[in-house]
């Protein structure tokens, strides 16, 4: 339990609050898809025992709309909250679903993240490079290259639902 109540305290500390953004979507290939802005609303209510979550998106046509998440409550959540950092994903695993994660890095009232989805007939079918700043907008960003997936390495760690973290491997 206390693993949870750390990891609960960091969401609530380190992302709570409105993240204006622009989100630049990204074929499997590294081309430019779409952007479009997004204010993503973290509110600890209940004396920090609950936090609700909604997506305000603003589209290149002047179209609008919100997407509510949640509530979670405390201690739980799908996520895991390093200091700084986080990262999410999809917990089905079936066959025809489509796995979804989420990895991000904050500095003082800046962060950026990258979305990614992957289609279990297609592959990856997308991945969204999110720029943020908290309370505010920050300058429209350009668009940035992306290498062929071929090419990425990295490490890999598991989490087990009560929170404890394997040692890291490298993967390809």
């Amino acid at each position: 339990m206390e693993l949870q109540e750390q990891n609960w305290h960091r969401f609530c500390r380190y992302h709570a609050g409105d993240w204006h953004g622009i989100w630049l979507d990204y074929s499997a290939t590294g081309e430019v898809l779409d952007s479009k802005r997004c204010v993503r609303s973290f509110r600890v209510e209940d004396n920090g025992n609950q936090v609700h979550h909604q997506n305000h998106y603003t589209y290149k046509d002047g179209r609008q709309e919100t997407n509510t998440f949640g509530p979670y409550y405390k201690p739980r959540t799908r996520s895991l909250f390093l200091d700084r950092c986080f990262s999410w994903g999809t917990l089905e695993n079936g066959t025809n679903s489509q796995l979804g994660f989420e990895t991000g890095f904050r500095h003082e009232n800046r962060r950026m993240s990258v979305a990614a989805v992957c289609d279990r007939a297609a592959g990856w079918k997308q991945f969204v490079i999110i720029t943020e700043h908290l309370d505010s907008w920050g300058a429209e960003p350009e668009a940035i290259a992306i290498s062929e997936p071929a090419n990425w390495r990295g490490t890999a760690k598991t989490m087990t639902p009560d929170l404890h973290i394997s040692p890291a491997i490298a993967i390809p």
